[in-house]
């Protein structure tokens, strides 16, 4: 996973969480779980967030990616459900 991603998906991070409620914000960590009953996010902070991280991906990095259709696609189980695993998904998408 390269630093540029990290970077990107920490500073969206940091920039949902001053929109929320602090028992609601999650640290900048690889272990934060974004998806399932131990996330700390309602669905539309995790909305919020995923759009977030795409946009900036897309302008920072010219990176493209559809983190929303992935995890919202009900043929399946989201590819992701902490941030590290979503940083890895992105970058393997990104290659």
């Amino acid at each position: 996973m390269s630093a540029e991603i990290e970077g990107v998906v920490f500073h969206c991070i940091a920039d949902n969480n001053r929109q929320i409620p602090k028992e609601k914000q999650i640290p900048s960590s690889a272990d934060v779980i974004l998806i399932g009953d131990a996330s700390t996010l309602d669905s539309f902070s995790l909305i919020s967030l995923l759009v977030s991280i795409e946009e900036r991906l897309a302008a920072d990095l010219s990176i493209s990616c559809h983190l929303i259709d992935a995890v919202t696609n009900a043929e399946r189980e989201p590819p992701f459900s902490t941030v590290g695993e979503m940083m890895r998904w992105i970058a393997d998408r990104s290659k």
